[in-house]
């Protein structure tokens, strides 16, 4: 059967697939040619000027089915039918154009190790066309299928362009292969927020020395709520008082329990406190408490979970009760937070976050590691990890 290509628009962003798979020798052939294929399908094309652009390789680990959906990533112009990381890969090519190299793996065998599926996108805007990503899917087959994927990322990857590793679906786990990518990666970008599983922030930390330049937009997406609690500490005074913890709760929604963990390290390790152990609880599968060293005393670190929507990463409310202080961040609605503390009686803001796309369009942008983030990790893994002996 011939193989053709399709066309379709989403506001100004032009979709161009071709259907079946192409030969692995002719990836780069079949690219160079499907804009031009695309001019049959749709004659409007034929008038505008092209031009391409690029400036990331994008290593896309993990299929859309995989993506948790936490937020909407087909708000602009992902159509019902695009899954959802596309539509997230959609969104970010508009502000970074890049080569993207999608890695998936099917149990199945085909008959071919390696099958590769290639489209592009394009922005039309006044006229004029600008292609913003060039895409194949290589899908490894079978047990071995997956094996293939360094050597071809070396031969398909855009030379002297950075190379961005997204392991977005899930967080990373030690393996041959996740070895071999980091290898072949300026940096690697992970989402705390893509697990339930609080033993993988352990497993993460455990990695991170390996990972090049790790961004974890999970990390990114609560960067609103630690402003915001900083500043409850600003007026004269009270930072101070931090080195006077007498307890601290926490609560969120069950999803947002990776994104609590990661901000009660912050706040310890902001704090100076770095000793923890896990205490039982009668209510152990929806509250955790630890106890956190504090010179010769200790103050008890207390997380619950409890249903309910909105919250920037599923974070519902932070208290915090130093010196005899209370301090406190809690959701009043899905876009409002209220602050409350000697110089904050119920002050009402608007708390708007990030999307996804967002935080990856930011993450390629960072020229340096975020300093606070391995310390705020390591934190949280020992809490994780602590928490792990009670369960």
């Amino acid at each position: 059967m011939a193989q053709t290509v399709s066309c379709t628009r989403a506001g100004d962003l032009l979709h161009v697939t071709r259907s079946g798979p192409v030969e692995i020798a002719a990836i780069d052939q079949t690219w160079a040619r499907l804009w031009r294929e695309a001019l049959s399908v749709d004659d409007t094309l034929e008038r505008a000027p092209t031009t391409r652009a690029c400036l990331w390789n994008l290593l896309v680990m993990g299929d859309g089915g995989q993506m948790p959906a936490h937020d909407n990533l087909t708000r602009h112009n992902a159509t019902p039918s695009r899954d959802r990381l596309q539509a997230l890969l959609d969104e970010v090519t508009r502000s970074v154009p890049a080569r993207v190299i999608r890695l998936e793996t099917a149990a199945l065998d085909s008959g071919r190790e390696v099958e590769a599926h290639i489209a592009c996108n394009g922005l039309l805007r006044n006229g004029a066309a600008l292609v913003c990503a060039e895409q194949v899917t290589l899908r490894g087959n079978g047990a071995d299928g997956a094996r293939h994927f360094p050597s071809l990322v070396r031969a398909l990857k855009v030379p002297d362009l950075p190379v961005a590793l997204l392991w977005l679906h899930e967080l990373p786990r030690k393996s041959r292969l996740l070895g071999e990518l980091v290898g072949l990666s300026n940096r690697v970008v992970v989402d705390t927020h893509s697990t339930l599983d609080e033993m993988a922030l352990p497993a993460l930390q455990a990695l991170s020395g390996s990972l090049r330049s790790l961004t974890d937009i999970g990390w990114m997406r609560i960067t609103p709520v630690r402003y915001m609690l900083a500043s409850l500490f600003d007026a004269p005074g009270h930072a101070e008082l931090l080195r006077r913890v007498e307890r601290i709760r926490i609560e969120a929604a069950p999803a947002g329990r990776p994104a609590a963990f990661l901000l009660a390290g912050w706040l310890l390790g902001q704090c100076g406190y770095s000793t923890v152990k896990a205490v039982p609880v009668p209510d152990a599968q929806t509250v955790y408490r630890w106890n956190v060293r504090a010179g010769d005393g200790a103050f008890p670190l207390d997380f619950g979970e409890r249903e309910a929507e909105g919250g920037v990463d599923h974070l519902l409310s932070v208290e915090i009760h130093a010196g005899g202080t209370r301090f406190a961040l809690s959701q009043v609605d899905i876009e409002h937070v209220c602050l409350d503390s000697p110089l904050h009686e119920g002050h009402r803001l608007a708390l708007h976050g990030w999307d996804t796309a967002e935080l990856l369009v930011a993450a390629l942008g960072l020229g340096h590691a975020d300093a606070l983030y391995p310390k705020a990790l390591a934190l949280a893994a020992q809490l994780a990890d602590a928490e792990a002996w009670n369960r």
